[in-house]
């Protein structure tokens, strides 16, 4: 059975981590994936990097940043090749895991019966594409309660939650003092991260807040903030860490992606973003016994227990970020390993990979004559 994987290729995050995980297990289990690249970026690299096979089309993909006009030309001008390429592969399962690939492939979709699979990683939202490529759909698989739940009742019947896959690589983790010497901190220093992308969503600047209001209660801690960004986001935040006098509290880069070195040898990892599908970086933390505090909002209220494995904080609220981190840190270390041990626990019985993968195995193998 062939299960063909499209993606934009440009950026690289938990859906392209999830996706290999999956995909990987398919081989082993005399499934034949084909992972499809629309373009050259941080996701083809990975791949490079990992000497992962994959077809290169050279096809802009739509993007939310363009605007309408240059997204429906986008659209049009994929529609031949898409139509050419589900007409000379009949037989296989197209399994969707970004909206922007879903909605560039949905016109060519239409004239075929080919199966789809929609994995729903984000809310869902009001879209005439979104709407289309759903109808067109067999089947919407979504990774929390909460994205289930913004999809509209008339596709209930294709819903279906399954949890993401969450593995990890203990033998790529480097020492602490490598760790330290590589991004220029001091050991002596407690390191509070925050690893996501910089828009909006994510409430980087946010961070800063923290940071600045945090050294206001302790000065043995340092902060780092890694993602993808834009020169006009990467712009604001300079800006704001000027204005505050951060520039020798804070440091920043680009994606990283090494993310399992940057989660194991922090002490704190912060994420402030809202309506979050589900949060990876919760779940990769409480594995590698890094803590976490996060917004009171999105997946994160599925994920985290306050005070059980983690903290919750109001949205958008630094000073109760900043008294939280504070608190934690101040902790008696066996308070500390309870918590640490209690989201170790939890990730570890509900996020196997084995079920992930078993689950969508039987979706596949209910599409007959494919």
């Amino acid at each position: 059975m062939k299960i063909i994987f499209p993606f934009s290729g440009t950026r690289f995050g938990g859906s392209n981590i999830s996706s290999m995980i999956l995909i990987n297990n398919l081989i082993n289990k005399n499934f034949t994936p084909e992972i499809i690249i629309h373009q050259k970026g941080q996701f083809s690299k990975y791949l490079d990097d990992n000497f992962i096979k994959y077809k290169l089309i050279n096809k802009e993909n739509y993007n939310s940043d363009y605007n309408k006009f240059k997204n429906i030309t986008i659209i049009l001008k994929f529609l031949l090749f898409g139509i050419k390429y589900l007409f000379e592969n009949k037989k296989i399962i197209i399994h969707l895991n970004e909206y922007r690939i879903a909605y560039t492939w949905i016109i060519p979709l239409l004239f075929f019966k080919t199966p789809v699979i929609i994995h729903g990683r984000n809310l869902y939202y009001k879209s005439f594409f979104l709407n289309l490529i759903c109808k067109r759909s067999n089947k919407i698989i979504t990774i929390s309660d909460f994205v289930l739940n913004s999809f509209p009742k008339k596709f209930s019947f294709k819903l279906l939650k399954i949890n993401n896959p969450i593995i990890f690589d203990n033998n790529k983790i480097i020492s602490r003092e490598k760790f330290f010497l590589k991004y220029k901190l001091k050991s002596t220093k407690k390191t509070i991260c925050y690893i996501s992308n910089f828009k909006h969503k994510k409430r980087p600047l946010l961070f800063i807040d923290i940071a600045k209001k945090i050294l206001k209660l302790r000065t043995d801690v340092q902060f780092l903030m890694f993602g993808n960004y834009n020169s006009i986001y990467k712009n604001k935040i300079i800006k704001k860490i000027k204005d505050n006098n951060l520039i020798s509290k804070i440091n920043f880069y680009p994606f990283q992606a090494d993310i399992y070195n940057i989660i194991s040898n922090s002490e704190v990892i912060v994420l402030t973003g809202v309506n979050e599908g589900l949060g990876r970086i919760a779940l990769e933390s409480f594995y590698y016994k890094t803590f976490v505090v996060a917004a009171k909002s999105g997946g994160y209220n599925e994920t985290i227990i306050d005070k059980y494995n983690g903290y919750l904080c109001d949205i958008d609220n630094a000073d109760d970020f900043a008294n939280k981190i504070h608190t934690y840190l101040d902790l008696h270390k066996n308070l500390k390993k309870n918590l640490i041990n209690n989201a170790y626990e939890y990730v570890n019985k509900n996020f196997k990979s084995s079920d992930h993968v078993n689950k969508i195995i039987n979706i596949y193998k209910g599409f007959k004559n494919v």
